[in-house]
């Protein structure tokens, strides 16, 4: 697996701005949208949905809604997700909507509230993200877009089951980085 560089992270912020993206989740919701469908011009990205242009068409639709604090156990010393705990977004399959986790600190992921075995807890989303892709690190912006692509993939993905972390390894692979 190829890790990002900084020459392909700056090519990409360069040709996907974030478009005056001010200081509130919508905003950066507005400027994530917009990113995610360049994302697809990109061919190795447009392969990994059955249906490219319904999955841009989705994206716009994209919103946000209380779905809980995230809740993570210790076992063994690792901070896990609890069972049954929230995660970063969700996609409906009965109402077919997609909508990013408002509990999650979208403005500064890094510092999001959560509860540790009981105890409030500060969730570093970015971290665990990169944690979980195998990469150095993750930007709060890259945070957004790999959560939408991977809900996307629930909608129309073409690449298996996007809860797998192999899918979403794909994903951030062939999509942002």
């Amino acid at each position: 697996m190829a890790l990002p560089s900084l020459e392909n992270t700056a090519n990409r912020q360069e040709r996907f701005p974030r478009l005056g993206c001010g200081n509130s989740s919508g905003d950066h919701l507005k400027a994530s949208i917009a990113r995610v469908q360049g994302d697809f011009k990109n061919a190795n990205c447009a392969k990994d949905f059955k249906d490219p242009n319904a999955a841009i068409n989705k994206a716009t639709q994209v919103g946000f809604s209380d779905q809980g604090t995230p809740n993570f156990n210790s076992v063994n010393g690792q901070v896990v997700p609890a069972a049954h705990s929230p995660g970063l977004g969700r996609y409906n399959p009965f109402t077919r909507s997609i909508n990013l986790n408002a509990a999650i600190n979208w403005v500064n992921p890094a510092n999001t509230n959560a509860t540790l075995s009981g105890q409030p807890y500060n969730y570093n989303a970015l971290a665990a993200m990169a944690n979980f892709l195998g990469v150095p690190s993750v930007s709060g912006a890259q945070l957004m877009d790999i959560t939408i692509l991977q809900e996307l993939s629930h909608y129309k993905g073409a690449i298996g089951n996007p809860d797998n972390p192999s899918v979403e390894k794909s994903l951030w692979n062939d999509c942002i980085n």
